[in-house]
Order: C-alpha cells, then sequence, then structure tokens
C-alpha cells in the first residue's frame, strides 16, 4: 500500500482524502 502511496501524485491523493477536489480542479481547468 505503501508503495502505491509514493507512485500517487500528490492531486491523485487529495482526490482520494476530498472528493469535492475533482470539482475544485474542473473549475481551474475552465479558469485556466
Amino acid at each position: 500500500m505503501r508503495e502505491l502511496e509514493r507512485r500517487m501524485s500528490e492531486p491523485e491523493k487529495l482526490e482520494q482524502m476530498c472528493p469535492e477536489f475533482e470539482r475544485v480542479k474542473a473549475l481551474f481547468g475552465q479558469l485556466k
């Protein structure tokens, strides 16, 4: 499990901890 966590990028970790992050990422994607 820890090896997988290391391979995961920070955004992927945030998505698992906070599903709302996906919506925030989508909003930032629209702003750019």
